[in-house]
């Protein structure tokens, strides 16, 4: 055998079309977007300011409540301050000293010489004088317990000696 050397052919290296050149494949195109582009660019762009609408509405509602809340928290404040300036006066206007002033001074009244208590315990009137008993109780007629408490009440004001209760004067 004989040896020889093994001969190679040169091959050009293949040249590269130039993208423009490719055969399109697919539909060709027009230079104008598809309608389908067009419409999901339209329907995001209309979720997008859907969405951008919704928030800017509940942030606005959400400042509108806190401005009605502080508004609230002052009508509260000046509530409360009305409120320990009408109990200060009530406290002032019940106080005995101004009542005795007023029952004296304006209405003409004078102190009790004597004080007489009249009590009523289930069926007897007792009348106690300066806290003390004045005698013995005076039994409820037959009546009206109740029409004999007023009897003994009209007879003990009017400083007559007690009538027999239920009878009118």
């Amino acid at each position: 055998m004989i040896a020889t050397e093994k001969k190679y052919a040169y091959y050009p290296p293949e040249v590269p079309v130039a993208i423009a050149d490719r055969p399109k494949q697919g539909r060709a195109r027009t230079g104008q977007p598809s309608p389908r582009f067009v419409c999901r660019c339209v329907a995001g762009l209309v979720v997008l300011v859907s969405v951008a609408l919704l928030l800017l509405v509940n942030y606005t509602a959400v400042i509108e409540r806190g401005y009605e809340l502080e508004r609230l928290n002052q009508e509260l404040a000046e509530l409360q301050n009305e409120n320990k300036r009408l109990q200060l006066s009530i406290g002032q206007l019940e106080s005995l000293e101004r009542v005795e002033d007023v029952a004296v001074g304006k209405l003409g009244m004078v102190k009790a010489e004597q004080v007489r208590l009249l009590t009523y315990n289930g069926g007897e009137a007792q009348v106690l004088a300066q806290g003390q008993d004045s005698g013995p109780s005076v039994a409820a007629a037959p009546t009206g317990r109740l029409a004999a408490v007023f009897a003994t009440l009209a007879n003990l004001l009017s400083g007559s000696a007690p009538a027999e209760a239920g009878r009118r004067p």
